[in-house]
């Protein structure tokens, strides 16, 4: 009786609840993983976006304080690499400004890091344009100036202050537009400078070249970001800076040579507003980043172009008076 018992007590053992169900593991509980900061931070990206393009000063953004909290782990670095690239709002100075400030916690990431997102940088970089200045046509100009008949009426007043106002929005459009553009670059040659990739940094000379040849001021954007990391850098990738920027100074010299800065404004009041820039030393500009990596390179330091001396000016004689007979 009890041989032909056992069976049926030892099936309904591995049925009942109790044989089931599994034992409670012993010990301490596995910590929960914290939320990732990244998604609030694109939602907090995205509000200021909008805030800042309505905003009066025409001139890149500071960096968001969330983004300066934001710990530069794998983690957060990877998924604002998952955020970049993708299109966060319909207006493109809304989807400029989220970019950039993606972008900026890369600046002081890993090397490593900063290599991982080479393959989004052109994707990024390539359709950036630098918009040209508005211009206004001879009946737009005389809408925002007093007439020349000097006739002031409150109508004319009126129609005086929205045409200015039109103008002005244009106008601080272009530079914030230009503005976002010219520091998206420069943090793009940041983060190809930090890979310490040969492509990457043939591609950051190539720009710097580009730039000069089309008599923009941005170029120095590029040779701050190679003066940044010229302490760091191999004898081999110094020395590649070091005998294509050398080469350079010798052919520019001392002159001063007016450039281009298309993220800055300079109003023409009766015509045509145009960009900001000033005459610069280009030659001491290249020279001082090839002082910055010679050390690397192991090679001598070059001299500084400096200015010409400015002309003296000719003092004007004074015309002899005749004396009186």
């Amino acid at each position: 009786m009890i041989r032909r018992a056992m069976p049926w007590v030892i099936a309904a053992l591995a049925l009942s609840p109790a044989a089931a169900a599994p034992k409670a593991a012993t010990g301490p509980a596995a910590p929960e993983k914290a939320a990732s900061p990244v998604p609030a931070l694109l939602e907090a990206l995205k509000a200021e976006a909008v805030t800042w393009a309505d905003s009066e000063p025409a001139k890149a953004p500071a960096p968001h304080a969330a983004v300066k909290k934001l710990s530069p782990t794998p983690a957060n670095l990877a998924a604002l690499r998952g955020l970049l690239g993708r299109r966060h709002s319909t207006k493109p100075l809304e989807r400029l400004y989220v970019t950039y400030q993606l972008l900026l916690p890369f600046k002081a990431a890993p090397a490593g890091e900063a290599k991982r997102l080479l393959p989004l940088l052109p994707k990024i970089t390539a359709p950036l344009r630098y918009q040209p200045m508005v211009k206004l046509t001879r009946r737009q100009l005389a809408a925002c100036n007093v007439p020349k008949d000097g006739d002031l009426t409150n109508e004319i007043i009126e129609r005086m202050h929205q045409a200015k106002m039109a103008r002005q929005s244009r106008e601080e459009a272009v530079i914030k537009h230009n503005a976002l553009v010219r520091q998206i670059k420069a943090a793009a040659a940041n983060v190809k400078i930090l890979a310490a990739s040969p492509p990457a940094d043939r591609a950051v000379l190539k720009a710097i070249i580009a730039e000069l040849n089309l008599g923009l001021a941005t170029y120095t954007d590029g040779l701050a970001a190679i003066t940044r990391h010229a302490g760091a850098m191999s004898k081999f990738r110094a020395t590649f800076f070091y005998d294509k920027l050398s080469v350079m100074v010798p052919r520019v010299g001392n002159r001063m040579i007016g450039l281009t800065d298309p993220a800055t404004l300079r109003g023409g009041g009766e015509k045509n507003s145009t960009f900001g820039g000033k005459p610069r030393m280009v030659g001491a500009d290249l020279a001082n980043v090839v002082n910055a990596v010679a050390k690397a390179a192991g090679k001598p330091a070059i001299e500084v172009p400096k200015a010409p001396p400015r002309p003296k000016p000719v003092a004007k004689k004074k015309p002899v008076q005749p004396k009186p007979k």
